[in-house]
């Protein structure tokens, strides 16, 4: 989680590098939140219209702060798509959280745009590692769609 900060710092990627120290602070939230449920089976949970509405203000808000921030306050040299895959990555993360089916669509998103931001900036593996997290992401979509029309038949 924080062995990259140093590599994405010297690669000009500031809002990845922050988006790693997010990982830790919503990686413990996520772990405190799921061990609420006092279910045996984690309930998985779709996204209403409001969700949608909501998610995408808040994906597009962060966009902008953050590449605000890049281009006028850093040197970074791709302050645009640093900021899409920060901002994506966060809000799919926050989604996980709260099972939301549809996280695994935001950290798609970011991981796509992640793999050529990351090789053109010379981090191969960091790259492969967003290859291998961009399948999970595919992978946990399509299993969690499954239970999720399983327990409320949706199509």
């Amino acid at each position: 989680m924080f062995w990259d900060i140093p590599s994405f710092l010297q690669a000009h990627l500031y809002a990845e590098s922050l988006l790693n120290a997010y990982y830790a602070v919503i990686s413990v939230w996520g772990w405190w939140h799921w061990s609420l449920s006092e279910e045996q089976e984690v309930a998985i949970y779709g996204f209403k219209r409001a969700d949608w509405v909501k998610s995408s203000v808040l994906t597009m808000l962060l966009l902008a702060i953050l590449y605000a921030w890049l281009s006028c306050l850093t040197d970074s040299t791709l302050p645009l798509w640093d900021a899409v895959v920060t901002a994506f990555a966060w809000v799919g993360s926050l989604y996980l959280v709260y099972r939301k089916l549809e996280n695994w669509l935001f950290l798609t998103v970011s991981n796509l745009v992640a793999i050529p931001v990351q090789w053109s900036k010379g981090l191969e593996l960091t790259a492969l590692l967003s290859v291998l997290f961009l399948v999970m992401g595919l992978m946990g979509y399509f299993r969690w769609r499954k239970v999720l029309k399983a327990t409320q038949h949706i199509t």
